[in-house]
């Protein structure tokens, strides 16, 4: 639950301040939380809806501030974290009990397009109104989900406001700032029509949020032997599958050394490009405004054979996890030694994580492939120290190879050998490194060693 306050004086009434008390987990010690406030801005669209950013109000928790005249808490119907979009909904109508028209959904913007940008200062005291122009339209990495999606990048006039923007244009909402420049804060990117419309459209048809992905890898084909090893003439479209994600939306369908050549009637150019929305993207563009679940057409070549093949879009599972919002830390304790699955938070706990992070786990995240053999890179990610893992310490941020003679695919897996494990057990690290421990005194000795460290759980 958020609480959403009307800003005093507003002469955008629609655009509302958005209050949240958001709970963090701590990824260096995973069954702990810390508390922080959260303020953006939302906007009404409905007698009882407010649209907001994802990475405002994730992880909100009851609020317990007494509410002022200008503010009514409100439940979060939906959240899309790929898109960083979030419905509120409140008991009671706005309409009806502030007098506040809801605001349209305006159409794509172009790059000649002047922007009315409308946030608050930092107390929200009052209504800031600023303009700004489009610089370029296309595809971007969201900080909040680390997806590749459509965005439109603007220069304002102005600071941009901490607690974010409304965008409009002709009176129409155009766009949330999902996010600024780190190096000029008169830069931001929004999120656009298409997109908020498609998760608006899913939640109204009752559809899983979030954006599907094919699961699969492709190189260019531009090269003329590259071609004729397909089977693709000069002029012909198609880019090549170098990788299937396993248990991905192409998973058992396409192959390695497949052509694609269109998703769903969009052709794909020989660098693995589409047109879309006259503009020339990577393919995966054309997944932003479709839904989890929904059935598209790919046409293929394969052997030099040209095939169509339907698939049920699915969610994108990378080996290392983007960011999880809403998924608690999975880990597991034994002996001692804390155990969790590589993911992007997890990295985020070094400074300048993309650069001082362990090199292993940093090339897990940009090229690791998820396998049937191997769904989670599993790593010692710390360790609670006792006499009974004395020495092991040391060893800590390196991924399990094997236990005994069994490689782990997950963590559920890893939990599953160690719980079976009886006499010495072996846990072998991507160093070669020897965890040797007796394994009935390991599970002995655990209760004791969650106490002394203030943990409740061996996992979760």
């Amino acid at each position: 639950m958020v609480i959403v306050e009307r800003i005093p004086g507003s002469t955008a009434p629609q655009v509302l301040r958005v209050l949240a008390t958001v709970e963090d987990w701590d990824f260096d010690e995973p069954w702990a939380k810390t508390t922080r406030e959260s303020t953006g801005v939302g906007v009404v669209i409905g007698p009882r809806l407010v649209l907001t950013l994802a990475s405002v109000v994730v992880g909100a928790v009851e609020p317990t501030v007494p509410l002022a005249p200008h503010q009514a808490r409100a439940q979060i119907k939906a959240i899309d974290h790929d898109r960083d979009l979030a419905l509120l909904e409140l008991a009671d109508s706005i309409t009806a009990v502030w007098g506040i028209e809801p605001a349209a959904l305006g159409p794509m913007p172009v790059t000649t397009d002047v922007l009315i940008l409308i946030g608050h200062d930092e107390d929200a005291r009052a209504a800031e109104i600023g303009h700004a122009v489009i610089s370029k339209i296309g595809l971007t990495r969201y900080a909040h989900s680390q997806r590749h999606l459509l965005a439109v990048t603007f220069e304002a006039r102005q600071p941009l406001h901490v607690g974010g923007d409304a965008v409009f244009r002709n009176g129409a909402l155009i766009g949330l700032v999902m996010q600024r420049s780190t190096d000029d804060d008169q830069r931001g990117e929004l999120i656009p029509p298409p997109l908020i419309q498609a998760f608006l459209d899913g939640v109204t048809a009752g559809k899983p949020t979030g954006v599907p992905a094919l699961g699969i890898a492709v190189q260019p084909l531009d090269h003329p032997a590259a071609r004729a090893l397909v089977g693709l003439g000069a002029g012909e479209p198609g880019a090549l599958v170098t990788r299937v994600d396993h248990g991905g939306t192409c998973d058992g369908v396409l192959q390695p050394r497949d052509v694609l050549i269109s998703i769903d009637g969009q052709l794909v150019a020989t660098d693995g490009s589409v047109l879309y929305r006259e503009q020339t993207l990577k393919h995966y563009a054309v997944l932003g405004t479709r839904h989890l679940g929904d059935q598209i057409t790919l046409a293929i070549r394969r052997g030099g054979k040209d095939l169509a093949v339907q698939v049920t879009l699915g969610p994108w599972l990378p080996l290392v996890y983007r960011a999880r919002h809403d998924v608690p830390p999975t880990y597991l304790v034994f002996a001692g030694l804390v155990f969790q699955p590589v993911t992007r938070d997890y990295l985020t706990t070094w400074e300048s994580w993309w650069d001082k992070g362990p090199k292993e786990f940093l090339n897990a995240y940009y090229w690791g492939e998820r396998t049937a053999a191997r769904r989670e890179l599993v790593a010692l990610t710390s360790v609670l120290e006792d006499p009974i893992n004395a020495g092991y310490a040391t060893f800590a941020n390196e991924s399990v190879v094997r236990v005994g003679e069994h490689v782990p695919r997950d963590l559920e897996d890893l939990g599953r050998l160690l719980d079976a494990a009886h006499g010495l057990v072996t846990i072998e690290l991507s160093s070669g490194a020897l965890i040797v421990l007796d394994a009935d005194e390991a599970r002995a000795a655990t209760p004791r060693i969650l106490a002394d460290h203030g943990v409740l759980r061996d996992r979760a």
